[in-house]
């Protein structure tokens, strides 16, 4: 009977902590879009601009880079894996509207690649790559 148990409950303890691991991933993405679009307001930002995670120097991160903004700096993904360095939020302002794309991965290519009004942890996949921020957004027309 004890090993029946086991054997149910093993599988439902390892969705129950994937889902909670996926809702803190796309906690992370939107504190980071949060930061991003308040830099952009208080900067009076216009066209696109790239935020990067960046890269710290003697534990101080570049101006202009995502982690610089945060309090609690965006180093290793829910899962243990550091953030990929080719993450990052872009931005979008014109005189119609104001979008924010992320795309935040981590080493194990655990991401979310979305326009920030998306961010779930629905949306949380395998296999993300943050190539370029140049990228075509799939789900930005929608």
């Amino acid at each position: 009977i004890l090993a029946i148990l086991v054997m149910v409950s093993i599988p439902a303890v390892m969705r129950y902590l994937d889902t909670a691991r996926k809702g803190t991933f796309s906690d992370a993405a939107a504190t980071a879009v949060s930061a991003v679009r308040n830099d952009v307001i208080i900067n009076g930002i216009q066209g696109k601009k790239t935020y990067t995670l960046g890269k710290a120097t003697n534990g101080k991160y570049p101006d202009g880079t995502i982690n610089n903004l945060l309090e609690q700096k965006l180093t290793n993904s829910p899962y243990g894996k550091p953030y990929n360095e080719s993450s990052y939020i872009t931005v979008d302002v014109n005189n119609e509207s104001t979008k924010y794309y992320i795309c935040l991965v981590d080493g194990d290519k655990k991401g979310i690649k979305v326009e920030s009004t998306k961010i779930d942890k629905s949306k949380v996949e395998d296999n993300v790559t943050c190539a370029a921020a140049s990228d075509t957004w799939p789900d930005s027309n929608s």
